[in-house]
């Protein structure tokens, strides 16, 4: 069942400026998705209630390809006091788990789904735009980004939030 984030979130910062996302943007030398930025305008962050759930496929060591099944927290947004003391901050994000040092820089962290994960957009390349799941079985060494790791969502942070399904117990 499709899960209705617009009724299901709270909404954690006030509303956020276009110069606010130009300015983290700068900062972090990237361009955010339209469909990304979109959303910060609207909600900026937020808790989702229920802990909607997504699928995603990963590769197993004999070919096959599995069906996975995580449940989303939050999105993160800019936090205006820049205190920026929580994980719910997307620049704090940045910095969870080491994800600064450990993937590459077109990625940006900007949702947790549980321990150990983070949801990430590509911001260059071909991929740009895309959404995806990263989670390391430990954290490596600065530098070192096994892509097997990675795992694509969607294809747009739009098509990302029209996947999320009503949790299923």
């Amino acid at each position: 069942m499709r899960y209705d984030w617009e009724t299901q979130i709270e909404k954690i910062y006030p509303p956020v400026t276009s110069q606010a996302i130009g300015a983290i943007e700068r900062e972090m030398g990237v361009s955010l998705p339209e469909d990304y930025r979109s959303f910060l305008l609207v909600a900026n962050g937020g808790i989702f209630f229920g802990s909607p759930q997504f699928r995603y496929w990963t590769s197993a060591s004999d070919g096959s390809r599995n069906v996975e099944v995580a449940h989303l927290r939050i999105i993160c947004g800019l936090d205006p006091r820049n205190e920026d003391l929580e994980i719910r901050s997307l620049r704090c994000s940045q910095e969870w788990y080491g994800f600064n040092e450990e993937v590459p820089p077109k990625y940006v962290a900007i949702g947790h789904p549980h321990h150990h994960a983070v949801i990430c957009i590509s911001t260059a390349g071909d991929d740009a735009g895309a959404v995806y799941i990263w989670e390391p079985a430990e954290l490596g060494v600065p530098g070192d980004f096994p892509e097997e790791y990675l795992y694509r969502i969607a294809g747009s942070f739009h098509e990302f939030l029209e996947s999320l399904e009503s949790r299923q117990e």
